[in-house]
């Protein structure tokens, strides 16, 4: 069975499974009565489109991704966890096709931002292995989308390995991520 088609038939499987069961929970309010929460599924994506370097293999550690909720320019609004553990992507292996990063049910509303932390960064170019490092760790991708009621939500974070690998000389690179958000 080929890769593209395998996660193809797991983003299937985790679109099913999700939408089984009840869509809200119930927080209490200032009188403690119980209130519905909506919400909707949030599914994040990764992919890298081709780069000009002679880059053989890339790997990219996510130990986080969280979202936003808020307006543009609220710096008060929740931010809502949809990856906490570690995953390793190899973006010269997902170049042109979508890996699943993961999902979660969450607040329906507005979203303005993607959070992402890089724990490790590494590549094979020219046929050597080499680390790279990872300025502050931590991505943060602008980007306003909505959450509905009962329904998907899907993003996917189109890395570009080719830009977001640097040469600083003395066979050290660094990266600094280039990721576009694409929905849909």
């Amino acid at each position: 069975m080929n890769k593209s088609l395998f996660l193809s038939m797991l983003l299937i499987s985790v679109l099913l499974i999700s939408g089984c069961g009840k869509s809200g929970t119930t927080d209490g309010n200032k009188d403690n009565e119980a209130v519905a929460v909506e919400k909707g599924t949030l599914v994040m994506q990764i992919t890298d489109a081709p780069a000009a370097l002679n880059i053989q293999k890339a790997e990219v550690t996510i130990s986080g991704i969280q979202v936003h909720q808020g307006e543009v320019g609220d710096t008060t609004g929740a931010w809502e966890n949809i990856v906490t553990d570690p995953k390793t992507f190899d973006l010269v292996a997902i170049k042109d096709v979508t890996a699943l990063i993961g999902s979660a049910d969450i607040p329906v509303g507005k979203y303005t931002q993607v959070r992402l932390s890089v724990d490790k960064a590494t590549a094979v170019i020219d046929g050597n292995t080499v680390e790279m490092l990872v300025p502050s760790k931590e991505v943060r991708l602008v980007r306003g989308f909505e959450i509905v009621a009962g329904e998907t939500t899907k993003l996917t974070l189109d890395f570009k390995a080719g830009l977001s690998i640097n040469d600083i000389g003395g066979g050290k690179y660094v990266m600094k991520p280039v990721i576009k958000i694409l929905q849909g």
